[in-house]
């Protein structure tokens, strides 16, 4: 018998007796996980879902259509920023935004997410996550960016330039809610505390004019003519019967232009 057949079988021999020694043949890969109805991976042991992981964001705080209409962008509680596909509602991926937040914004093109955490309010890159500015000891409940991703509204109170990181305040407005007009050029403050809307003037913080009553709602028109105000009227009783309408303004000068009671 020549030596590379001895060799051979004792190779052979070696590896029948490390596996008698270790108890056997090598363990089986774990079983395939099941799928539910939608055809995505249930957790290990898992038979069924109720409901569906398509678009859901635990803490869900803000959302945007990407320009290419395929694509949701959404912030959450959990301190992620997830993409969406629209068309399945599948998850495509997610990426790290920062801590638990308390507030969170995404600009209007979905590049930029602003949240605010224990230490201030930061601004990351949506897609890779990475932190492009911070401003400390700033703690708002809510944040809003300007139509071109520029500023940042906290509250109904303040502005914050992105660029300079220079914060105009609007000391007359009573509201914790704001938002950039369609134009980016004015700042309505209105809503959640029953009080009056205020229209301002973005570059200097000045006060253009104000819309009187106790305000639940406001929006303006995508074109920037019209401004729609929901609540009570001004010398009315706050949440008095019949008293509870919808207002239209023109916009750019604030004349009111109709009346519907709700």
């Amino acid at each position: 018998m020549g030596v590379s057949v001895v060799r051979t079988l004792a190779l052979a021999g070696a590896l029948l007796a490390s596996s008698v020694t270790r108890g056997g043949p090598p363990e089986a890969a774990p079983a395939p996980r099941q799928l539910d109805r939608y055809g995505d991976p249930l957790p290990r042991g898992a038979v069924a879902r109720l409901g569906t992981t398509r678009l859901r964001h635990p803490g869900l705080t803000n959302w945007v259509f990407l320009p290419d209409g395929k694509t949701i962008v959404t912030a959450g509680r959990d301190g992620l920023v997830r993409y969406w596909d629209i068309a399945t509602g599948r998850q495509l991926r997610a990426t790290p935004g920062g801590p638990d937040w308390s507030a969170s914004a995404l600009s209007p093109d979905g590049r930029l997410v602003a949240g605010n955490d224990d230490e201030g309010v930061f601004v990351r890159d949506v897609a890779s996550g990475r932190l492009l500015k911070s401003f400390p000891r700033l703690f708002p409940d809510e944040l809003r960016f300007a139509p071109d991703g520029s500023a940042l509204l906290m509250d109904g109170r303040k502005a914050l330039d992105l660029a300079s990181g220079r914060a105009l305040e609007f000391l007359d407005s009573e509201s914790d809610r704001a938002f950039f007009s369609p134009d980016g050029k004015r700042i309505v403050t209105a809503g959640s505390n029953w009080v009056p809307v205020w229209v301002f003037d973005r570059a200097t913080g000045r006060q253009i004019y104000r819309v009187g009553g106790d305000t639940d709602v406001a929006a303006v028109s995508p074109d920037g003519k019209r401004m729609t105000v929901i609540g009570e009227a001004p010398g009315k009783k706050v949440m008095s019967d019949g008293d509870y309408c919808l207002r239209v303004f023109d916009f750019p000068t604030g004349k009111e232009l109709a009346r519907f009671k709700l």
